[in-house]
């Protein structure tokens, strides 16, 4: 799956909706839970041109 695509239901193949850590077929309901992402980390510290 392209990561800026929106995924497809495996059963249906209808375009699935966001929601809160999860995507929900609209046409069957399928339920497919995705993974928390954990935030980037934020550099603090000195800059490699002084800046």
């Amino acid at each position: 799956m392209d990561l800026i695509e929106q995924p497809r239901c495996p059963n249906c193949g209808v375009v699935m909706r966001d929601e809160p850590g999860a995507y929900r077929c609209p046409a069957c309901g399928r339920v497919i839970e995705v993974a928390d992402v954990p935030p980037a980390p934020v550099f603090d510290g000195p800059a490699i041109h002084g800046g």
